[in-house]
């Protein structure tokens, strides 16, 4: 006897299509899928920076995290900030729009908070025309 080969798409064996689903998972890790390398949280609209969340936002001590401890979230609270910003991100709402040939950055202002809402203002880059935006900085502006 000897080794059998199968054509990927006609194999329905559970362990091996499994491990075949792992492997391609590494594979998008690797190669395509850059937001997972990068610690980007990926979202279809916009990317933001993991730690601009845990490290900036919501790090006790940090610059602007007060702003963000005064309308309820916590330090832990990185998942329920980043879904509040994705889901209030509307870029129709852009204002002061600032272009440099190969980038643009704009504000767009977002009502957040868990006990209360408050007005924040959200910096954004856009690196090319095409790319996704980038969260910068967010912080509370009356």
């Amino acid at each position: 006897s000897g080794f059998q080969f199968f054509d990927f798409h006609t194999l329905i064996l559970p362990y091996p299509v499994k491990f075949l689903n792992a492997v391609a998972l590494r594979e998008k890790q690797k190669g395509l899928d850059k937001p997972a390398e990068s610690g980007i949280i990926y979202s279809e609209r916009v990317d933001i920076p993991e730690a601009k969340i845990k490290d900036f936002l919501l790090k006790p001590g940090a610059k602007h995290s007060n702003d963000f401890f005064d309308v309820g979230y916590k330090e832990n609270d990185y998942a329920k900030l980043y879904e509040d910003i994705v889901n209030t991100y509307d870029e129709k709402d852009k204002t002061d729009v600032r272009e440099n040939g190969e980038f643009e950055d704009y504000s767009i202002f977002m009502n957040l908070g868990v006990t209360i809402k408050k007005r924040f203002r959200t910096v954004w880059r856009k690196d090319t025309k095409n790319s996704k935006p980038r969260l910068i900085t967010a912080h509370r502006e009356d």
